[in-house]
């Protein structure tokens, strides 16, 4: 006697069908109620109700025949890259260019001034990168320069771990990105020049 039907055997026959059928990773995780924690593309896809409608209405047809009830129409999109307006931006890094003119304001900082405007400018730095790529939160984002190439503004991403299937990608950089990671180059080489000046201990002697 063969199984018996589950959820969970109907849910993998329905991915085996979608992926013969050429239907994109991200389709086949939506339509089997997968979680982005295993497939990865839900984490950075948008995807057409009108596209993932006639994809379940294409399995249905092949599998139960033609008697099924019209579908309604679905405009709109599903996922995590909708359009965000053009004003948050320029709200969200407006407030952060204010707080670092105000910082950089200060002619001769101490050590702990400088330690507040670094922090302050990595946080802008890596708030860019993430509205220009669409980096998930990790625990060590952009952590290699090794990984980003500004002769060719391409990025290599690596923001999650899943099973079977790749978590990395390359995206392009738009250009104000491009710009700001050869501002923070410089930023680093400067860094390094002022504390230079500072009898700082060294981490060899730290105990």
């Amino acid at each position: 006697m063969s199984r018996p039907l589950s959820p969970g055997r109907i849910r993998r026959y329905k991915a085996d069908w979608l992926r013969t059928q050429g239907c994109d990773p991200a389709i086949v995780g939506f339509l089997t109620g997968e979680l982005p924690a295993w497939r990865a593309q839900l984490h950075y896809t948008r995807l057409r109700r009108s596209e993932l409608i006639w994809w379940h209405r294409r399995y249905l047809l092949a599998h139960f025949g033609t008697r099924l009830c019209p579908f309604p129409e679905a405009p709109g999109d599903y996922g995590s890259r909708i359009a965000l307006p053009m004003t948050l931006f320029a709200t969200v890094m407006g407030a952060q260019q204010r707080e670092l003119a105000e910082v950089r304001a200060v002619s001769s900082p101490a050590p702990s001034e400088i330690v507040a405007a670094h922090n302050l400018y990595t946080g802008y730095t890596l708030m860019l990168l993430y509205l220009a790529t669409g980096h998930r939160p990790v625990g060590s984002p952009f952590e290699r320069l090794g990984d980003m190439d500004l002769a060719t503004g391409l990025i290599w991403i690596s923001d999650k771990t899943t099973s079977g299937e790749r978590g990395a990608r390359v995206l392009v950089l738009p250009q104000a990105a491009q710009q700001q990671l050869r501002h923070w180059c410089d930023h680093l080489r400067r860094l390094q020049t002022v504390l230079g000046v500072y009898q700082l201990p060294s981490l060899e002697n730290a105990h």
